[in-house]
């Protein structure tokens, strides 16, 4: 009897130590995204009248991944423009550090969101929103 107790209880620890150390991609620490210093240079973020495509996007800093449109991309790097489109976000445009995208023909009287998919296929994926802007 006090061996099979002692089996029982040895099959019990060893289920609950193997439960333990496998690992749950729901438990996975997850570290918020950083937000970017001046993320919308051109167009400045919530623009209204922005031209129905084929311009340059300008971010503040450089982007690592798949930068998206409405969801769909990613978008193209592209040389950032010298001087950059009015109206721009800093006084007096300096293009070192920024980043460029090209964006195609977009629909008119539409509003477009930017955002970038960080850490892409892995328990602590995350979507961070850049700005919004709105077509003429």
């Amino acid at each position: 009897m006090r061996a099979v107790r002692r089996l029982s209880i040895g099959l019990m620890a060893g289920a609950m130590l193997a439960a333990c150390s496998t690992t749950n991609p729901q438990q996975a620490i997850c570290n918020p995204p950083p937000q970017p210093a001046e993320p919308m240079v051109y167009p400045v973020p919530n623009a209204t009248g922005v031209p129905d495509g084929n311009f340059t996007l300008v971010l503040g800093a450089s982007v690592q991944t798949g930068l998206m449109l409405n969801g769909a991309g990613p978008l193209a790097t592209a040389a950032v423009p010298n001087p950059l489109p009015t109206p721009n976000a800093p006084e007096s445009p300096a293009p070192f550090g920024y980043s460029g995208y090209a964006v195609g023909p977009l629909a008119a009287a539409t509003t477009y969101t930017i955002t970038e998919v960080q850490a892409a296929g892995t328990p602590c994926q995350s979507t961070e929103t850049f700005g919004q802007f709105t077509t003429r």
